[in-house]
């Protein structure tokens, strides 16, 4: 089932999912960043049991799903990050333009520029859109700005994230304010251990 997410006020917890912030990586795991080595921004921190809860993933308790991705104020990066299907598309994101790591919880650390953490919020479930809604939301199926096939294997979809949702000043962060972001994850690999659990693209219009 579809919920319809939200990100409206701080989030004071690190602990919680958000979008934003501090990366609970320290220790445990290298701040990812391009093969050029631009640090990528943290997008988003998802415990394990939230997904599971709310996205119908089966995933390792007691970690966290940490969402990176490419972000320049000052610098034209759409292209970097956007899937719409093609195979050229994908083999330039995988070039590290986004990265999607299942770790356990480790110290805080800051290795971008850091966006305003938000909390990340389900709204209650009676007033959950539809599957073809557009804006933020978990579980369920993707609304796809692009109706392409997706070369994305066993990856399943947890949510999609709105642009123009995040805090001003920042509703670039996805290229453009009117674009969506989508997480999918493999399953398999998280129950595996490994690091690189899924993908994260965004889509436009």
């Amino acid at each position: 089932m579809t919920k319809k997410l939200s990100f409206i006020k701080p989030c004071l917890d690190d602990k919680l999912a958000r979008v934003g912030g501090a990366a609970l990586i320290g220790g445990v795991a290298a701040w990812p960043a391009t093969q050029d080595g631009h640090p990528l921004t943290l997008l988003m921190s998802l415990p394990t049991e939230f997904l599971n809860r709310n996205a119908g993933v089966g995933l390792p308790c007691g970690k966290i799903i940490s969402v990176f991705s490419y972000y320049a104020q000052n610098e034209y990066f759409l292209d970097c990050i956007t899937y719409h299907g093609s195979q050229e598309e994908l083999d330039w994101l995988r070039r590290g333009f986004t990265r999607v790591l299942l770790h356990p919880p480790g110290g805080v650390m800051s290795g971008a520029e850091e966006l305003p953490p938000m909390e990340l919020e389900i709204e209650d479930a009676d007033a959950a859109p539809a599957d073809t809604y557009g804006g933020s939301k978990i579980g369920g199926t993707p609304t796809l700005l692009q109706a392409e096939p997706l070369a994305l294997g066993d990856e399943k979809f947890a949510l999609q994230v709105y642009g123009g949702s995040f805090p001003a000043g920042h509703r670039g962060v996805l290229g453009l304010s009117d674009a969506v972001g989508y997480l999918f994850i493999n399953e398999s690999k998280a129950r595996n251990g490994e690091l690189d659990v899924g993908t994260f693209f965004v889509q436009v219009t």
